[in-house]
Parts: structure tokens; C-alpha cells; sequence
């Protein structure tokens, strides 16, 4: 009879333990429309890698796709938009007028690799003014390659139009490329 009880007890207990141990980021099975996009308040704005890396990314458990994020932002506020890209496909980001925007991109420097930008830009569009790296501390073990990592590209949206902007992610001690994306960056009212 203790057993029993024993027994019982513990697939309890470990069922309620296991509630709180889950991972915050979700499985992408589980997701609905409303986790791929949503805003959120900016304190300081010279605090803008602090708040990207404490915001919710989702990653692929898929190695030939990955979850491109743009953040778009004034002073006060901040929206995310999270698109679905696989190997080698081209993504149309729409990211309105006369706000500044943010591209953040999974890279795992473990497997040394990070996101290059190949094409040069004509700087009449948008123009890149900074690029970052940040740690995310939110994250899934179930990843593949279980990295949790950003790439921040910061732009300025300098007039309606569309800019292409080619990213390869690549390999910087052997110069293998593992992913060439085609971004249309469309700047919109």
C-alpha cells in the first residue's frame, strides 16, 4: 500500500514540476497568429539591445528555416513582426515610413557563424547604421544547433521605396554558407 501511495505521489509531483520547468518559448506546433506579431513600450531608447534581447523570438526546429524578426519603433513604441524563411527563398518585410527599424536575425556563434550582408546598398531607402549581437536569455534546448543568439541590424527609413537586401549566413573560418536570403525591405505609409 505505501507502494502505491509512493508511486502515485511521485508522477504527481513530477507532474506539477514540470509545469513550471517548461520552456517559455513555444513549440512551433503550438503557435497561433497572435504570437507571431505584437508590440511593446520603450523606457530608453539607448537601451534598445537590452530590450531586444529580453523580447519573444521564436526559433525553427526545422535546419533548413529560420524566424526573421523586424522590430519597427519610435520613441515610445515598438512593434514585432516575425517571418517565417527557408533556405535560399526571398521575404517581402513591410516596415512603415519615418520609423527607425530593427532586423534581428538567430546566429549561433557556437558553429562560428554570423549573417553578412552581400549586396552594397544605395543608402536612398534605408540605410544601415548599426549592427549588434545580443544573448537571449529565453530560450529552447530543443533547437537545432541550440542557439539563442541575435544579429541586430540597425536601419533608418529614409522614404517610401523597396531595397533588396541579400544575407548570407556564413561559416567565417572555412567561408561555408549555410543560408543566402533575399530580403525586399518595402517602406510603406
Amino acid at each position: 500500500m505505501h507502494s502505491r501511495l509512493y508511486f502515485t505521489t511521485s508522477i504527481l509531483l513530477l507532474l506539477f514540476m514540470g509545469l513550471f520547468f517548461l520552456p517559455v518559448n513555444v513549440n512551433l506546433k503550438d503557435l497561433t497568429l497572435k504570437t507571431h506579431n505584437y508590440n511593446f513600450n520603450i523606457g530608453n531608447i539607448e537601451y534598445m539591445d537590452k530590450l531586444l534581447a529580453n523580447q519573444r523570438y521564436i526559433y525553427s526546429n526545422h535546419i533548413n528555416s529560420y524566424y526573421a524578426a523586424i522590430i519597427t519603433y519610435d520613441l515610445k513604441n515598438a512593434s514585432i513582426k516575425q517571418y517565417l524563411v527557408n533556405k535560399n527563398s526571398s521575404v517581402n518585410l513591410n516596415i512603415p515610413n519615418k520609423k527607425a527599424s530593427v532586423l534581428s536575425l538567430p546566429y549561433s556563434p557556437a558553429v562560428a557563424c554570423k549573417w553578412n550582408l552581400q549586396n552594397p546598398m544605395d543608402n536612398n531607402v534605408i540605410r544601415l547604421y548599426k549592427e549588434t549581437k545580443v544573448s537571449v536569455p529565453v530560450f529552447t534546448s530543443r533547437l537545432i544547433g541550440g542557439n539563442s543568439e541575435r544579429q541586430l541590424f540597425y536601419f533608418s527609413n529614409l522614404k517610401k521605396g523597396k531595397e533588396k537586401l541579400i544575407f548570407q549566413y556564413k561559416n567565417y573560418l572555412d567561408n561555408k554558407i549555410y543560408f543566402k536570403t533575399t530580403l525586399y525591405v518595402n517602406v510603406i505609409n
